[in-house]
């Protein structure tokens, strides 16, 4: 065990020193992050593999022979062998002893075990903790809105925010994205597989050097989400980590947006930095031999002996290989899109799509004796509960508007039927419900392709434009590279003007739902897009007019290599 131990490390030590030297400085964070994987691997491995060696004759002249706990043959041309022989001891009477051996063992494995159930225990609060608060939808994760003050930082498929700051929109878009790119590289994965070896392997410094170096390269790789190509973009985001330092509060567990000063000044340098795309083929490339190097050091070597059916086997350590700099890192799963469906059909049944709470004793509660959840447009809970909803929200009326919902009934038979939809609230007692907005053009707006999935939808209202002005909607989304989406938008039949919606990435315009040299209005947009950035959607009405609308994005499929 002590000559495994010996060897994994002065192998990991040595692969560890070349990252350090050779790319930790490099902009190539995917291969950095798979390096310091397949380096951890490849030397926990590489003990327990051997080499062969075959030689066709044991040299004729032996000069020496030491007969002890081995024999140490000495050859003509001084090639030490070792050849292992059982050995017969005579059994005498021993004083009783204290048994270090199973001391240690004893020791190891409660400290380990502790290791152990720290890391699960861990991973349950993180779980129930996504479990337990109001959750939304974004691109595939989930933000979960927590009560206590916390930094944003991201587990598996949850990103945790506090929830009175995300209501306050005192977190910038950048750290949601942030987090986000943690979730969907799954850098969860490797956070709980370095946990998983320093639970075993507490002693050995080396799964504490690689796990900082890990959590570092995936803030690279998280910060390289949010910035892509886009330089004008970077001074924008390098002051908001410099602004986020004050809140240092590392969570090891996950990934955490903050680090200290230090770090942080490398992912500022890192993000301006650029590697050609030669640099980056020779250090791939350079790294095949360090592997083939590092398996004929540490690997076992017997050799096999033609003559004489006899194995004869050595071991060869080299003096480890010096400690560098240490550095630090992390984060996430991404779970797949997910849309809320119907438990069960229920083709026929029509739900309210608007109520008034005015207090005239008329359609004053909206879908009383449902197990209800009412969320607004930008996805944060209203009401949760079976009471019906009143239109309140923590004692005060909303607005008028639409706003989402999702409702479900139990029966009889203990089956439960699962309603989603838009419902709109009327503060004005109106006998014309031709004036139902956006839940109208929600039902009326399906353009779906077979086999995709809705990523979002969200409405839009605008009031009319005073002249000269432009009263516009606008919305950041993040889409990723290697995919193909669909854009609608669905103008009320109602409303005064035709909905106009305008992608943008960066200043550049991507499509408009409106040409204005023919004046024809559009209703989808299929993209594909390369690479995974921000993308910017604009949403006004034309000629300034008043009205609503929903705007719908669909994922259809990823794009073939």
């Amino acid at each position: 065990m002590m000559v495994y131990l010996i060897k994994m490390t002065t192998c990991a030590l040595l692969l560890y020193a070349i990252y350090a030297v050779l790319l930790e400085k490099e902009k190539m964070h995917r291969f950095k992050r798979i390096y310091l994987l397949v380096s951890l691997i490849f030397s926990m491995m590489i003990p327990f593999t051997s080499m062969t060696i075959n030689v066709e004759q044991m040299p004729a002249n032996i000069g020496t022979i030491y007969t002890g706990w081995n024999n140490v043959i000495e050859t003509p041309d001084k090639q030490t062998y070792i050849i292992e022989m059982n050995m017969q001891v005579e059994n005498k009477p021993t004083v009783p002893s204290i048994n270090y051996s199973l001391l240690l063992l004893s020791v190891y494995v409660m400290i380990s075990s502790f290791f152990l159930f720290r890391m699960l225990k861990n991973c349950l609060q993180m779980f129930l903790f996504g479990q337990k608060n109001a959750c939304m939808d974004y691109h595939g994760a989930k933000i979960a809105l927590m009560d206590e003050k916390t930094v944003p930082h991201s587990f598996g498929r949850y990103i945790f925010v506090n929830r009175e700051d995300y209501y306050n929109v005192r977190i910038p878009d950048e750290i949601i994205l942030h987090e986000w790119a943690h979730v969907k590289q799954r850098h969860t994965y490797d956070i709980m597989f370095i946990e998983l070896l320093i639970a075993f392997g507490w002693f050995n410094p080396v799964f504490y050097l690689y796990r900082n170096k890990i959590r570092q390269n995936h803030e690279f790789l998280a910060d390289d989400t949010v910035t892509g190509n886009n330089q004008e973009h970077i001074p924008a985001y390098q002051t908001i980590l410099l602004n986020c330092i004050s809140q240092n509060k590392d969570i090891i567990f996950s990934s955490s947006f903050n680090f200290n000063f230090l770090f942080t000044k490398k992912r500022i340098v890192m993000m301006t930095k650029t590697t050609s795309k030669k640099g980056a083929w020779c250090r791939s490339i350079a790294m095949i031999p360090v592997f083939i190097a590092a398996f004929c050091v540490f690997s076992t070597k017997t050799i096999a002996q033609n003559d004489l059916n006899t194995l004869l086997t050595y071991e060869s350590v080299e003096n480890p290989v010096p400690d560098n700099d240490r550095m630090i890192t992390h984060e996430k799963e991404q779970s797949n899109d997910r849309t809320i469906t119907p438990e069960k059909d229920v083709p026929n049944e029509k739900l309210p799509t608007v109520f008034e709470p005015n207090k005239d004793g008329k359609n004053e509660l909206f879908l009383e004796g449902y197990d209800l959840q009412v969320f607004n447009r930008l996805g944060s809970l209203l009401y949760k509960g079976t009471n019906g909803w009143d239109g309140t929200c923590k004692g005060e009326l909303m607005p008028e508007g639409v706003y989402y919902y999702i409702a479900i009934r139990s029966e009889n038979d203990g089956e439960k039927q699962t309603f989603t939809g838009f419902v709109t609230l009327n503060k004005q007692n109106s006998q014309n419900e031709t004036k139902i907005t956006y839940a109208k053009a929600a039902e009326n707006c399906d353009f779906e392709v077979e086999g995709s999935t809705l990523e979002q939808r969200f409405p839009v209202r605008l009031n009319a434009a005073n002249s000269g002005e432009q009263v516009v909607f606008k919305k950041a989304i993040a889409l990723s590279g290697g995919q193909r989406y669909r854009f609608t938008i669905c103008t009320d039949e109602v409303s005064a003007g035709e909905a106009i919606l305008l992608l943008f990435e960066k200043e550049e315009l991507i499509w408009s739902s409106h040409n204005p040299e023919t004046d024809r209005m559009q209703q989808y947009f299929d993209i594909d897009i390369d690479k995974t950035t921000i993308y910017v959607l604009f949403v006004t009405f034309k000629d300034g007019k008043e009205g609503s609308a929903v705007v719908s994005t669909y994922h259809i499929a990823k794009l073939e290599q």
